[in-house]
């Protein structure tokens, strides 16, 4: 698992990405990106599991501190629901 602060080029991306979720819908612009450029991104290399069914929180990653996250990934545009 790769680590990297949200900064640069990324908060737009972040906040783009973000702004359709209910549980941001509550912050201005102004309120979302300052939201964002306190989160780590994190990207999982093939096959790496963040969770895995049937273990304790923690048990499939090497973090010792409780988060809570949000994910997405771009779809090429022939899967892409309509």
């Amino acid at each position: 698992m790769k680590t990297k602060p949200v900064a640069g080029e990324d908060i737009d991306r972040v906040v783009a990405a973000t702004r359709g979720s209910t549980l941001f819908e509550s912050l201005d612009d102004d309120q979302l990106r300052q939201a964002v450029t306190q989160a780590t991104l994190l990207q999982l290399d093939p096959g790496e599991s963040l969770i895995r069914q049937g273990e304790p929180p923690g048990a499939s990653s090497s973090s010792s501190r409780a988060s809570c996250g949000c994910s997405w990934r771009q779809l090429p545009a022939a899967t892409r629901s309509k």
